[in-house]
């Protein structure tokens, strides 16, 4: 089958889903820019819709391949210049996705979406609940449709927020400089008792270096200790320090965190290279969500494709093991589906 009728074919499964969706919008849907990327042509923005109505009928008449909205709020979110759209406020949002966490192994879809999970529920939990106070009710999380997740934070306390007060924050949730060296500098004028970074890095530092000669176990004496230990010593609490951080850090995409015009995936809506659901989880049901499991949408699981694959590949879906192999197969539509959008196969 030739590209084109690929897309036509795809578009049309889109369709019978929108057609059927039942429509999310998020709050103050009408002050939200809205944009999306169809399946032919280039990325539209700047579009502004007044109720859930009218953005269920735009919806099912462009049928997008992606779909947008801004965490900004704007009084004129249909201006083509940002200057002109009169910036009102923007959620605070945080991307955590599979290409900005190292794992140093090859390893598969399924776990790379468990591994972000992980640093999703440290995020929440670690960072915005304990450390920045955020209540639950202030936080929305929704699988991408893709490779990992979204954070939404709604709340009076960041709309109005700065990029560079966002990316203070993102540079605290990242780790960045938290280090042996930073440590020594700062630890006399820093509280050790109120949580945070330097907690964790004088426990281990009062880890690595055992019991002080002196016997009163404070940070002072133990860092008296690793400045006289020797440079092998320093080496290996610094490296422990590394280790703490990435075991406690959550991976997010900065610039995503920092954009105050932000356009960010729609809640409900198809990710144009899975057809998977992007979906809203609730954070206790956070720990035990299978996204390969609970975002293929109900419409996708009846019926068979026929598919050519030109190297052959394993997917679960659904709780079920595929294992596609070069040349054709014959596979459920949301396999089908999966495998087409994410350029693994063609339609035959």
């Amino acid at each position: 089958m030739g590209e084109r009728e690929s897309e036509f074919k795809l578009k049309n499964y889109f369709f019978k889903y929108y057609d059927s969706w039942t429509l999310r919008s998020p709050e103050l849907l009408q002050s939200r820019e809205i944009g999306y990327i169809p399946f032919f042509g280039t990325m539209t923005r700047h579009r502004k819709v007044n109720s859930t109505k009218e953005m269920d009928s735009f919806v099912k008449s462009a049928v997008p391949r992606h779909l947008y909205y801004s965490s900004a709020y704007y009084r004129k979110p249909d201006e083509k210049r940002m200057q002109d759209k009169e910036w009102l406020g923007a959620e605070l949002i945080f991307d955590l996705d599979a290409d900005h966490v190292e794992t140093g192994r090859k390893i598969t879809y399924e776990q790379t979406l468990a591994l972000i999970k992980e640093h999703t529920i440290r995020l929440i939990d670690k960072f915005l609940i304990k450390t920045l106070g955020f209540d639950e009710s202030e936080i929305k999380v929704f699988f991408s449709g893709g490779r990992g997740y979204h954070v939404h934070i709604l709340s009076e306390r960041v709309y109005s927020m700065t990029s560079d007060s966002r990316r203070e924050i993102a540079s605290y949730i990242r780790g960045e400089g938290v280090t042996l060296d930073e440590f020594l500098k700062t630890y006399k004028s820093t509280p050790l008792d109120h949580g945070g970074w330097a907690q964790e890095v004088a426990w281990t530092i009062l880890s690595e270096m055992g019991p002080s000669p002196s016997g009163n176990g404070k940070i002072s004496d133990q860092v008296m200790d690793l400045k006289s230990a020797g440079v092998r010593k320093q080496k290996a609490v610094a490296k422990a320090i590394e280790e703490m951080k990435s075991a406690n850090m959550a991976e997010i995409d900065e610039p995503v965190t920092t954009d105050v015009h932000r356009l960010i995936r729609y809640p409900g809506s198809l990710h144009g290279k899975t057809g998977f659901e992007v979906k809203e989880v609730a954070l206790d049901d956070l720990p035990s969500f299978e996204p390969l499991m609970e975002c293929i949408p109900e419409i996708f699981t009846v019926g068979e494709e026929e598919i050519e694959v030109p190297a052959p590949f394993k997917i679960s879906l659904l709780d079920e093991k595929h294992e596609l192999a070069r040349g054709k197969n014959t596979v459920p539509l949301h396999v089908a589906l999966y495998s087409v959008l994410s350029g693994k196969a063609q339609f035959i």
